[in-house]
Parts: C-alpha cells; sequence; structure tokens
C-alpha cells in the first residue's frame, strides 16, 4: 500500500489516472521481460490517500517498482527498489 502524503499530511487531490488511482510497474533487475503492471485493489480511500495493490512475486531477486499517481494536475512516478526472498 501506498501512502501519499504532502507535508506530513494525506494529500487531499488524489485523481483517477488512466482509469485507476494509480499504476505499478514491476521490473525484475537482470529479467526486465518478466515485467508486472498493477492497479490498486478495490479499497481507495481518496480522503486518506491510501493505495493498495497486491502482487505474487514467481521467484527470488531484486525489483524495482515504479508507482505513478495522479496528484492535483501532476502526475508523479516514484521508484522504489527491494528485495523478494
Amino acid at each position: 500500500s501506498f501512502a501519499l502524503t504532502r507535508g506530513g499530511k494525506a494529500v487531499n487531490d488524489l485523481k483517477p489516472y488512466l482509469a485507476a488511482f494509480g499504476h505499478v510497474v514491476v521490473l525484475k533487475q537482470g529479467a526486465p521481460e518478466l515485467y508486472m503492471h498493477l492497479h490498486p485493489g478495490n479499497i481507495v480511500d481518496e480522503t486518506k490517500a491510501i493505495v493498495p495493490f497486491t502482487a505474487t512475486f514467481s521467484s527470488a531477486g531484486r525489483y524495482t517498482a515504479f508507482a505513478e499517481f495522479k496528484i492535483g494536475k501532476d502526475v508523479l512516478t516514484f521508484p522504489i527498489t527491494f528485495d523478494v526472498p
């Protein structure tokens, strides 16, 4: 889940982007052809700007997720690198 904040407070201007409240692309380092494109789960609390995603990883390794959200008029991308044991 992503909790979107500005100045320590939940953003109040989260907007749909391409018909969803967020998009995440996940790439496995060394095997980018195994990418995943994720959309938020059923519960999106716009007032708290909490956006949940679910993914199942088929193998261990280092992954980078690129999460995109429309906040106000801007589409912002957040890269996150993590390891799956």
